[in-house]
């Protein structure tokens, strides 16, 4: 993205070791807590009878892949990691994933991860090794039909599985991943965005890179890295910090500097973690957690707070691991030209009386310590995708026309919604 003013920096919100491994620790000790209870938390979350993969499942799998990457950066095997992983086998490996993966192979993949991760971790557990085998002797445990970053999630499991564990590869007949088959094949453009589609571009930049382990190929990082930060611009206008989460996440893992929308999205996430004590999750509703007393409640706020929680640790993880200074790195130099009024670009997209959360997310990165080049460029791609998302051509055409021969002429940003202004007049 083009930095478009040239006012003196601010100071970036800085990252320490000692921070990030504090908020790992604290994530896991969350989790600690709460897995002790899932026994009775189950009772409360209602799955069909023929779900094969229950929520407990995914929420037991996700910790065992949390436990993955933080041992990766170093934490240590304490008392607390070890009953964490005690709980996590208890439910990767209980009677009814036994009986589930015998029945249904294709669970393998699904139902198994977690049994799979535990092995990863130096946990392994031989009998269920032997169903597993049986399972992948049948020849179905690849579904015939998946969207590309479910199957490089496939991918990124078989690379987990100690060698010679199994004498059949899991996933072996896969097809190799192919970037030009994926979403990273694709200039992802904030406005065009929807929660899936980041989903699809986060989770694939995750399992290509095994979480910043492996190097991107075939893809141009910087090209990327650009649409992560559109995409970024999109959750601040939703307001939704878990969608911010995995794309901060996804940049960290594109080598190089971090973009100024994860900047500005890493200094708001510190900001509210720092005042609230968690990050909100999209999925908690006030009026269903007033509904609920005692142990129910408990269980609903983990259920619709793990989540948010988790993926903030993963990021966190993979700073720690990958011991750099981002999102600081360099110090770009700032463009010459005219600076964008970024109070003016405010009023525009965002008159008196907006219903529109990005208005206030906005206001909150303002006050927050974000280089003003870094703050702009964000802003100007944010106002831009909340004019199109509230689809106020008004305010769009306004943006364009009074940043003409400004730097923000020349961003991305402009240009797409330049042609996304022209593609609605086809309607007159």
């Amino acid at each position: 993205m083009t930095a478009f003013c040239q006012d003196p920096p601010a100071s970036d919100a800085r990252l320490s070791a000692a921070d990030l491994s504090a908020r790992i620790h604290g994530v896991l000790s969350f989790a600690t807590g709460h897995l002790r209870e899932l026994d009775r938390y189950a009772a409360f979350w209602h799955d069909r009878s023929d779900e094969l993969v229950r929520k407990q499942d995914k929420l037991v799998a996700e910790t065992v892949m949390l436990l993955l990457v933080s041992k990766r950066a170093g934490l240590a095997d304490d008392d607390s990691w070890q009953e964490l992983v005690t709980h996590c086998a208890r439910w990767c490996r209980s009677d009814r994933v036994r009986y589930s993966l015998a029945r249904h192979p294709k669970a393998v993949t699904s139902l198994g991860t977690g049994h799979l991760l535990l092995s990863a971790l130096g946990y392994p557990d031989e009998p269920l090794d032997k169903i597993v085998a049986g399972a992948l002797d049948t020849g179905q445990v690849e579904p015939h039909e998946r969207v590309p970053f479910r199957q490089l999630e496939q991918h990124w499991l078989a690379w987990q599985v100690p060698p010679d564990t199994f004498e059949r590869p899991v996933c072996g007949s896969l097809p190799p991943w192919d970037p030009r088959m994926s979403i990273l094949a694709v200039d992802h453009l904030g406005i065009y965005a929807g929660r899936e589609d980041c989903y699809a571009l986060t989770h694939t930049l995750m399992y290509a890179t095994d979480f910043g382990k492996r190097q991107l190929t075939g893809i141009d990082p910087v090209a990327v890295r650009s649409a992560v930060a559109s995409a970024i611009c999109f959750a601040l206008v939703i307001g939704d910090f878990d969608v911010l989460g995995e794309l901060l996440l996804a940049d960290a893992v594109i080598p190089g500097n971090a973009s100024g929308a994860a900047h500005c999205g890493w200094a708001l996430r510190t900001s509210v973690l720092s005042g609230r004590g968690t990050l909100p999750d999209p999925s908690f509703r006030q009026d269903e957690y007033d509904g609920t007393s005692g142990e129910e409640r408990r269980a609903y706020r983990f259920l619709h707070q793990y989540h948010v929680e988790y993926v903030d640790a993963l990021l966190c993880a993979v700073l720690l691991a990958r011991g750099s200074t981002w999102p600081g790195g360099a110090v770009e130099p700032e463009s010459a030209g005219r600076t964008l009024d970024v109070q003016h670009v405010v009023d525009i997209a965002w008159p008196p009386r907006t219903a529109d959360t990005s208005s206030a997310v906005v206001e909150q990165l303002r006050a927050l310590p974000v280089r003003p080049d870094r703050l702009a460029e964000t802003v100007w791609e944010t106002a831009v995708v909340a004019t199109v998302l509230r689809y106020d051509l008004r305010a769009l055409l306004r943006l364009l026309r009074e940043f003409r021969d400004t730097p923000a002429e020349s961003s991305k940003g402009y240009r797409t919604a330049a042609r996304f202004l022209s593609n609605q007049a086809a309607l007159l």
